[in-house]
């Protein structure tokens, strides 16, 4: 085989290579970043539940604690928004 053409595959085999490892990196730091807020969503949301089981007679009490559920749930979404590519979201 020609040695112009068999250095021509092995750059292209190694861009390649290269392309799919910087996919990689932006998969696992996006998947990092979910697993952040996916962790706040789910202590805030436990939070409000022990709340509301604590005090049912006056739920109003757990208010702070809901707007910190609507604000992990909307930081959760923004992130799925923004790497939605990246970890293969519809």
């Amino acid at each position: 085989m020609n040695p112009r053409i068999t250095f021509l595959l092995i750059i292209g085999i190694l861009l390649l290579l290269a392309v799919s490892a910087v996919r990689n990196i932006g998969r696992v730091r996006a998947a990092e970043e979910m697993a952040t807020y996916t962790k706040q969503f789910a202590s805030a949301n436990e939070a409000f539940v022990q709340c509301v089981i604590s005090s049912q007679d006056d739920i109003t009490q757990c208010d702070e604690r809901q707007r910190k559920v609507d604000e992990a749930r909307r930081k959760l979404q923004e992130t799925m928004e923004k790497h939605k590519r990246d970890l293969n979201l519809p």
